[in-house]
């Protein structure tokens, strides 16, 4: 699945779902990323390796970041539907699913609970 989102977001170029949505801002950080390197190393002109190399790396950096924003879309989607099929709000999921772990590992001797009766 990764893979294949990774693919989209490359060959379609997004940031939001729509083609050639990154291209804006892919220029525009080029454009920034060229003119430091530029200034750093004195210098008017670069090659053309160089300039591709710069905007490759500006590309991965950006389309990972979209990457990262899809996985947690995922994620809080399937958060949802869980709560969803469980008749149940996010919030109620996430503080009944505590509440079993924190049973489970009273039961288990792994934590101390509160409702342990001291022994005389």
């Amino acid at each position: 699945m990764d893979h294949l989102l990774l693919y989209l977001i490359h060959s379609i170029r997004t940031i939001d779902g729509n083609r050639d949505s990154a291209n804006g801002l892919l220029k525009l950080l080029n454009d920034i990323s060229i003119k430091k390197y530029k200034k750093e190393h004195n210098k008017r002109l670069i090659s053309q390796s160089v300039e591709q190399k710069i905007e490759q790396t500006n590309e991965n950096s950006l389309f990972r970041k979209i990457h990262l924003k899809f996985v947690i879309m995922r994620v809080r989607a399937k958060i949802s539907y869980m709560a969803f099929v469980k008749r149940q709000t996010i919030i109620e999921l996430f503080l009944i699913s505590i509440k079993k772990t924190y049973s489970k590992l009273g039961k288990l001797n792994v934590i101390k609970t509160l409702n342990k009766k001291k022994e005389k």
